[in-house]
């Protein structure tokens, strides 16, 4: 999926800002699918956060993944980092809350983040 978080795990340099290891959500590409499913089928007019299991720091991310990406002090770590994510990203995310999801939908979602990775490899 093209997002800030897949440009960095491709990235040839990944690295990550000293001092700072902000959360992640990512949600498997099936969990995602079964929740469009439920809203088209539940003829869901809200706007809802759909989201994976579990929150993540990025340090556990990429460890997960498999990828080495150095902590480097903000200034190096901003201007060697891949066109997709920025500085302030590497700092600080904003994560969304999926429980109007569950209220509404009732949907669950049942993939962890080793699901996720496995799936992208």
């Amino acid at each position: 999926m093209d997002s800030p978080i897949a440009a960095l795990l491709a990235a040839a340099l990944p690295v990550r800002v000293l001092g700072y290891d902000p959360p992640c959500q990512v949600i498997h590409y099936d969990d995602l699918v079964e929740a469009v499913a439920l809203a088209i089928d539940q003829r869901c007019g809200e706007v809802l956060n759909i989201v994976g299991r579990s929150v993540v720091l990025l340090s556990r991310l990429l460890a997960t993944a498999g990828v080495f990406a150095p902590p480097l002090p903000g200034a190096l770590a901003d201007s060697l980092a891949p066109a997709a994510i920025d500085g302030a990203h590497l700092r600080w995310r904003t994560l969304a809350d999926g429980r109007r999801a569950t209220a509404l939908l009732g949907f669950r979602p049942r993939r962890s983040l080793e699901d996720c990775l496995r799936a992208t490899r």
